[in-house]
């Protein structure tokens, strides 16, 4: 599965995502020049494929409940967490992320930091 990340997600998540035998891929939106573009449009993109797109944004929680998968959306609700934290709010919740990745009736994922 091909992970996108977000503007607003660090790119250092992607090493941590790359590891993951799940992912055959892990893309920041700067890689594709679309880090400026609107929701809807990288929404778009993300469906072409098996796309699993992390983000902080809550627009692509409404486009992911209106629309449904494809794309896969990870919303993480980790506020001001540095990247090492919030991968470990992902880490914590790896097995959840892979079913939640299994289901096709499944289009959002709402994973909070731990406290």
């Amino acid at each position: 599965m091909r992970v996108v990340l977000d503007h607003n997600m660090g790119s250092s998540l992607k090493a941590r995502f790359a590891m993951q035998p799940w992912v055959s891929e892990c893309l920041h939106l700067t890689d594709i020049q679309l880090a400026k573009a609107d929701d809807l449009v990288v929404w778009r993109w993300a469906g072409q494929s098996a796309t699993l797109l992390v983000t902080k944004d809550k627009d692509f929680a409404a486009l992911a409940r209106h629309f449904g998968a494809p794309p896969k959306t990870l919303l993480l609700k980790t506020g001001n967490a540095t990247a090492l934290q919030t991968w470990i709010a992902i880490e914590n919740r790896l097995l959840s992320v892979q079913a939640f990745l299994s289901n096709d009736e499944e289009s959002l994922l709402v994973i909070q930091k731990d406290l």
